[in-house]
Parts: C-alpha cells; sequence; structure tokens
C-alpha cells in the first residue's frame, strides 16, 4: 500500500548540471526491420563496458508511430535465466536498459526532432524525464524508466489519479524553458496539420476509406473554424505541457508509488486546460476504443480540485467551488479541441506512416466523438 510518505510525482530535481545530459551524436541509421546491428553500435559508444554479447532485445509494442527497444544486461554480471519476451511481463529490474526509439517514417512532418532533443535536456533538468543519453540518424538513446503503461481500469484508481493529477500540476507550475517566447502551440500546430492532409492519399483504398469515414477536409476546416471561434475566447494560463497523455505514456512504478511521464515528442508551451482535456479524452484508449469511459463530472471536479490544490502550493490563491467548476468547463471544451488535433492527426498518419494500426478509423472515432460531445460542451 503506497501513502504519502512515500516518494512522490513531481519529487523535482532541479539543479541539475547541463552538462550531465549532453547527449553523443552517432553517426548510423537504424534498420527499423533489423535493429541489432545498429543498435549496437549505438551502445558500443554509449555503454563502451557493456559486454556486447550479452545484450538481449526486447521490443516494446504500445507506440503507434515509432519503435522502441529495450537493450538490456544483466545487472552486477548476474546470470539471468530466461530470455526477454516481446510481450511479457519480464522483470526488467534484474537488467540495466538502454531504450532506443527509431522515428517513424515521414514523422517528421509533424515533429521537430531538434526541439525533441531540447525537450527531453530541458525536463531532464527539471526531473520529469530521463537522461538523453545519445542522438544517432533516425532515434534517440536514453535511460529506461520503470514502470508498467497504465490501464483504462489503472486510470480510475484513486491512489493512482491523484498522483497523475499532481504530477502534471508541478510539471505545469515549475518547468520553464525557453519561457521568454512562450506562445501555446496549439493553433499553429492546428493550422500546420490541415495544410499536412494529402489532397488525395496515394493509396486508393485508403482515399476510398477516407470518403466513407470523413467529411471533406473543408467541411472540417468551417467546422473547426466554429470551435475557435468559441475556444479562443477562453483565458486558459499558458504552462509547459506534454500535450500527449494517453495512457501508454504514463508509467506506474507500484513498488515506489510513483508516476511518471514519458515521450516529451509534442511537449511545448500550451494551454492549461488543453493538456487536462486531451489526458481524459484517453481515458478510452488506444485499442478497443471506448468513449463511455471519458471520466464523469464528478470524478473531473475531484481530480481537478487535486491538481488545482497542487499547482498553486507555492502560492496563497484558495481553490474555490466556483474556481473548481471554471476550470471543469474550459477542459471540457478544449477536450473537443483535442479530439479534433488528434483526427486530423489520423488523416497525416494514415498517408505516411508505416505501423500496423487504422489510423483512418482512429481519425473518424475522434471526429465522431467531437461531434457527439460539442453542443453539450460548448454550452458549459
Amino acid at each position: 500500500m503506497c501513502s504519502d510518505q512515500n516518494r512522490q510525482p513531481g519529487s523535482i530535481s532541479i539543479n541539475r548540471e547541463n552538462g550531465e545530459n549532453d547527449p553523443i551524436y552517432v553517426a548510423v541509421t537504424i534498420d527499423i526491420d533489423d535493429i541489432s546491428d545498429g543498435a549496437l553500435k549505438v551502445l558500443k559508444r554509449i555503454k563502451p563496458f557493456w559486454s556486447i554479447s550479452n545484450v538481449q532485445f526486447k521490443v516494446f509494442t504500445d507506440g503507434t508511430t515509432n519503435k522502441l527497444i529495450g537493450c538490456c544486461i544483466p545487472k552486477h554480471n548476474n546470470n539471468v535465466d530466461s530470455s526477454l519476451s516481446d510481450d511479457g511481463d519480464d522483470n526488467l529490474n534484474q537488467y540495466e536498459v538502454i531504450l532506443i526509439r527509431i522515428y517513424g517514417k515521414n514523422t517528421e512532418v509533424l515533429i521537430d526532432r531538434q526541439k525533441e532533443i531540447e525537450n527531453f535536456k530541458s525536463l531532464y533538468r527539471y526531473g520529469f524525464a530521463s537522461r538523453l543519453l545519445a542522438t544517432f540518424n533516425n532515434g534517440l538513446a536514453y535511460e529506461y524508466t520503470d514502470g508498467k503503461p497504465l490501464t483504462k481500469t489503472d486510470v480510475y484508481d484513486e491512489q493512482i489519479w491523484r498522483k497523475i493529477a499532481r504530477r502534471m500540476a508541478e510539471m505545469h507550475r515549475d518547468v520553464e524553458s525557453n519561457k521568454i517566447d512562450a506562445q501555446p502551440m496549439l493553433w499553429t500546430k492546428i493550422n500546420k496539420m490541415f495544410n499536412l492532409i494529402p489532397i488525395k492519399y496515394s493509396n486508393p483504398i485508403k482515399q476510398q476509406r477516407r470518403e466513407e469515414l470523413l467529411p471533406p477536409i473543408d467541411e472540417l476546416r468551417t467546422e473547426f473554424d466554429r470551435l475557435f471561434a468559441v475556444v479562443s475566447k477562453i483565458n486558459s494560463p499558458i504552462v509547459y505541457a506534454h500535450n500527449d497523455l494517453l495512457l501508454g505514456n504514463i508509467l506506474y512504478d507500484a513498488s515506489e508509488c510513483l508516476v511518471q511521464f514519458i515521450d516529451y515528442e509534442y511537449a511545448a508551451y500550451n494551454f492549461q486546460a488543453y493538456d487536462i482535456g486531451n489526458h481524459f479524452t484517453e481515458f478510452a484508449g488506444m485499442t478497443d476504443i471506448d468513449y463511455t469511459l471519458y471520466p464523469s463530472k464528478e470524478y473531473q471536479l475531484e481530480w481537478l480540485r487535486e491538481y488545482l490544490t497542487h499547482y498553486h502550493k507555492n502560492d496563497s490563491i484558495v481553490i474555490t467551488d466556483e474556481y473548481v467548476h471554471r476550470l471543469y468547463a474550459d477542459v471540457n471544451k478544449f477536450a473537443l479541441v483535442a479530439h479534433f488535433f488528434w483526427s486530423l492527426w489520423g488523416h497525416i498518419q494514415a498517408e505516411h506512416s508505416e505501423i500496423d494500426y487504422d489510423f483512418l478509423e482512429f481519425a473518424s472515432l475522434r471526429y465522431n466523438e467531437y461531434l457527439e460531445k460539442r453542443d453539450s460542451f460548448l454550452s458549459l
């Protein structure tokens, strides 16, 4: 049983030396279908004392755009009898683990990889990311963060969701990265995404499915303009946000009672209410998506009170019911924007990604959920 005396999420170490996290560059391109040769070349640079013959590889399968590989070696030269599996519940505590992330095809059209490296380094200094060890031509290598990705039931465990709310509050409150230029990324990113959607898919089958599942792009633009006219008037604070807190990007270490966020590809300054609302939309999961799992008003009000208590931990602001209810209304309106954002993302990934995932179906589900909730959320 965890208690508040145990390690808490957001136990931030702000004074890490910048030089601790200067990654090395390795001039390697790793073949996503044959990772061992390139991965070992990276490991030889960052772990020169490892016995390469003892390295085992574990493929983590949760990603929808990148490929994540764990490079594992037994700790303290211990003999570990069993081999690691790609989908088993391995005890990685017996291993020293380095993660190698290989970028998905054409993901750079949506993600600024240099900005991602800066995110990694900055968030490491604040205690919100693991140490970035190396970059290579098509990916990154970094330290492993212990814990298991959340499930659809975990996120309703009060012991866990309170830690998530605190962790997000502390990130929003404490992280400052190039704050002099702090502007919300949301509207610029969405406009860019509209421009990246192909007029016609290169695969005719996908083109036909898009026409069957989704409205024309000009209709989507008109709908978004209506949404923007309402949501852009919300005075939500600008914070350094994760922007992609799906369940797979939240790890829970039960032994340490600790919640950690991972994968900061989309991290940037953004609206506070968007980061929270986006997280709530992700309760539905990425497989067997179920939007009946979107949190109830009662759940959200408790979650938001926990968040605000820690967000204002260092000031004298009183967390009134009015304040909590106002944030509740803003969060749900921005949840609509999150549905729109990821629907557009699905349009783009359907053209470019080689991952085995039905991105057009995903885009359709997100847009239909937006339509389903639009009127009720905008009336809050």
